[in-house]
């Protein structure tokens, strides 16, 4: 099976995508995140999660028709 080198890069793309949700998830939702960061700053950081989160998902969705898609007959 050859995966071509753009479904790779969303792969990259989208492995690093929710890494990067995580950590934000877990900043947001640590006990000192009130006190690090003004309150319109934190809801903008919770707005910019949803958007991370839902980018996320399509990306894994375009992953999945991806590999739906290829022939594995040899």
């Amino acid at each position: 099976m050859i995966i071509e080198p753009y479904a790779q890069r969303m792969f990259h793309e989208y492995a690093e995508l929710a890494a990067r949700v995580v950590q934000l998830h877990q900043y947001l939702n640590g006990q000192d995140q009130q006190r690090d960061i003004r309150e319109r700053d934190y809801n903008a950081l919770q707005e910019q999660l949803l958007v991370m989160a839902r980018y996320a998902e399509i990306l894994g969705t375009r992953l999945t028709d991806y590999f739906n898609d290829l022939d594995y007959t040899i």
